[in-house]
């Protein structure tokens, strides 16, 4: 592989923002996702394949207009390897939620990790919780002793069997756990996989 994924930190690639769709995709995943870098010249097996940065700096934003609910902060640096220019941009977290809209439709969209997910009614939940800056917890300490007990290395169904509460709490907890940074989500196996912080 020519371009190496650091895992650690939120970065993707993409051969060219003339791939439109999948560019919105990765564009909007990553600024729901506290932002990250879009490195743009670089097939999905990591081969550099390069481009012509002037002609994507043209295409990005009418890409953005057409494909992202709302604007997009960004900003872009060239650099060469091997004798090919490739685009790197820095893409900032917004305030507001970007989705991906395509024929009245809205997609919204996160990352766990380098793998690109639909948003669910947990990360919706989370979402609220920060951007209406939530300072207690949606249930008592008791309750969020036994989920947080529960939700390691668990599933959100096996959450809901081990705890027997009320499904829409649960939600709430488990949204509370991962917004007060005291649990993850992770995948195995493309499964949703929640656990403790180490």
């Amino acid at each position: 592989m020519d371009f190496d994924l650091n895992v650690n930190y939120q970065l993707d690639r993409i051969t060219s923002s003339f791939e439109e769709v999948q560019f919105a995709k990765k564009i909007s995943s990553l600024v729901n996702s506290n932002g990250g870098k879009l490195v743009i010249g670089v097939n999905n097996n990591g081969k550099i394949v390069g481009v012509y940065p002037k002609d994507e700096l043209e295409n990005i934003p009418i890409v953005i207009t057409h494909f992202c609910s709302s604007p997009i902060e960004f900003s872009s640096e060239v650099i060469e390897i091997k004798n090919k220019l490739l685009l790197v941009l820095n893409i900032h977290k917004s305030t507001k939620i970007a989705a991906l809209t395509s024929e009245n439709t809205f997609e919204y969209y996160f990352r766990i990790g380098e793998t690109i997910c639909i948003v669910n009614k947990i990360v919706q939940k989370l979402w609220s919780y920060e951007y209406e800056t939530l300072t207690s917890c949606p249930g008592s300490t008791e309750e969020l002793k036994m989920v947080h007990k529960n939700a390691h290395k668990q599933t959100l169904s096996q959450i809901y069997s081990n705890t027997n509460l009320p499904k829409s709490h649960v939600d709430s907890l488990v949204s509370w756990l991962l917004y007060s940074k005291q649990i993850r989500m992770t995948l195995v196996n493309n499964l949703v996989i929640y656990q403790h912080l180490d």
